[in-house]
């Protein structure tokens, strides 16, 4: 089914018709098939970054390719611009972070009655998470950008493009956790500093012993965490194709992925119908 699905309520029937019958249903959010939120998803899920405390999408994109009587702008038909394209990064921060939105908060900017043309969220999550979500469809192409902020209680990583194709990563690491960013698309470690030689300027002269922040060796706390820790390393990454290839590979393992779920029921589909379900959700709730 491709992405976005149909009103809520539709949503909700095929979901219970896929319940009924048994048949292979997802939908095409074929970023989460994207090599590095694939690398980052199990970076996450062994621990490698710490927990995920909130996030920042910015997405500024062109809208030179649609005039007004584009069917863009007819939100009965796109359903507008966090239905027709929010959803993805609602579905990848569902995937990164194993969290599921609890309260959401939209706002948007009207450029005339036809074209809604900027829109923005307010996600939290039900472990603590909170995602920030800008859209706007208002500029020429030669300012179109996508960056996608992740902070984790490790690390600090910066993605761009609306299909990631690069970034920069800063971490916190031990010496398994360091290994574990090679796993990142041509990943180049730039520079690694011991933490007891490395500086740390957040608490100016005068406001407290240094020593009081870390009282166990080789550790660091962040929101009331304890983390093993001993490196502060940076890095980039980088996917060394074209969108276009990236994209064409990404659906094309999305539909091997199906084809693995309808030959093996036991495999697990990395991106589900339910998953869609949730993104629309929160798309219509921050669209209201």
């Amino acid at each position: 089914m491709k992405s976005p699905l149909p009103l809520l309520q539709q949503a909700e029937r095929i979901l219970q018709v896929e319940t009924e019958t048994g048949k292979i249903i997802t939908v095409d959010h074929m970023i989460r098939y994207n090599p590095i939120i694939r690398s980052l998803i199990l970076l996450s899920e062994m621990g490698a970054l710490g927990k995920l405390r909130h996030v920042a999408v910015h997405n500024y994109a062109q809208d030179q390719a649609l005039p007004i009587e584009h069917w863009f702008w007819d939100e009965k038909v796109s359903g507008g611009i966090m239905v027709e394209h929010g959803v993805h990064f609602f579905d990848i921060v569902s995937a990164l972070s194993q969290q599921k939105p609890v309260e959401v908060y939209g706002t948007s900017s009207q450029r005339n009655q036809r074209q809604r043309d900027r829109m923005s969220a307010i996600v939290k999550y039900d472990d603590g998470l909170l995602g920030e979500y800008h859209h706007a469809f208002s500029g020429p192409g030669f300012f179109e950008q996508t960056t996608l902020h992740l902070a984790y209680d490790l690390a600090r990583i910066e993605i761009e493009g609306w299909m990631p194709m690069k970034g920069t990563l800063k971490a916190l690491t031990n010496s398994s956790t360091r290994k574990a960013f090679t796993s990142l698309s041509d990943w180049k470690e730039i520079s690694a500093e011991a933490i007891g030689c490395g500086s740390d300027d957040s608490r100016p002269e005068g406001w407290g012993a240094a020593e009081a922040l870390s009282d166990v060796k080789d550790y660091v706390k962040a929101g009331g965490i304890s983390y093993k820790a001993d490196h502060i390393v940076s890095g980039s990454f980088e996917i060394e194709r074209t969108k276009a290839e990236v994209y064409g590979r990404c659906v094309q393992e999305l539909l091997l992925d199906v084809i693995a779920k309808i030959e093996n029921k036991e495999h697990e589909l990395a991106v589900t119908l339910q998953d869609g379900v949730q993104a629309l959700r929160t798309a219509l709730l921050a669209s209201r």
